[in-house]
């Protein structure tokens, strides 16, 4: 805004605080500026009439929202109390360089427990892997090792846990030393597991159809691409050069 923007600004303000005043003579000596109270009555806003298609029904109130506990600080009171109450903390003794979680299933308080330990020697991979399971929400940990033969698994390949609350859950283990790879898979949120040697080696996880979780894809080595339709029982090869999949 330039110079004359300014002035003309300023000159608006002081006609505008001129207009409520006028001068009275007080004595013979001094002159005051008095306030007019009349003009007040010119500077009064009135409230405008809004138009029928504008105005609210009869039926339109407003009331006053009363503050819900959750909006306010008092809804996280005692939450340490609680909290502390509810954590629990579990030692796996055993060699783990990794520890792998996964939730099995909605509201079933199973949750299994992988640790991996993996020691590299010139070309060849030692690894150890054991397996925990919690029926309680980790408050506790039973060794279930057994239930996958002892069998090295793939850290990079994890658990593999089925679509909503199917109980499926698939670990990828490391048998190069016998016949290469094979799976453990489990339709019982975990109890059990049922072992199926693979046909090809895998390089990624094994992913779940998520309308049906008998289906399965996975990728290998080679870029091949194969599916199972009965959890991993049978696999078969449909397609060549892949690099990716995604259901």
């Amino acid at each position: 805004m330039g110079l004359s923007g300014y002035c003309v600004l300023f000159l608006f303000f002081t006609f505008a605080v001129a207009l409520d005043v006028h001068l009275e003579r007080r004595n013979l000596r001094h002159h005051v500026f008095v306030r007019n109270s009349d003009m007040d009555k010119g500077f009064r806003i009135s409230k405008r009439s809004l138009p029928a298609w504008l105005a609210p029904t009869k039926q339109h109130t407003i009331n006053r929202r009363s503050a819900d506990q959750g909006d306010t600080c008092e809804a996280l009171q005692g939450y340490e109390t609680k909290l502390a109450a509810n954590t629990h903390s579990h030692i796996f003794n055993d060699l783990s360089g990794s520890v792998s979680l996964a939730w099995v299933g909605d509201g079933t308080g199973v949750i299994l427990a992988l640790t991996t330990f993996q020691l590299p020697f010139l070309m060849i991979k030692f690894g150890q892997s054991k397996l925990y399971r919690s029926n309680d929400y980790g408050k506790t940990f039973l060794d279930v090792t057994e239930l996958i033969n002892n069998t090295f698994i793939r850290t990079e390949f994890g658990i593999a846990i089925g679509p909503e609350n199917s109980g499926k859950v698939i670990m990828t283990g490391d048998v190069s030393g016998e016949q290469g790879y094979r799976i453990f898979a489990s339709d019982d949120f975990g109890n059990g597991f049922t072992q199926h040697d693979l046909p090809f080696i895998p390089v990624m996880q094994i992913t779940y159809n998520p309308r049906d979780a008998n289906v399965l894809l996975v990728t290998s080595n080679h870029n091949q691409l194969w599916l199972s339709k009965d959890f991993g029982v049978n696999w078969v090869k449909i397609h060549d050069m892949v690099c990716m999949v995604k259901w």
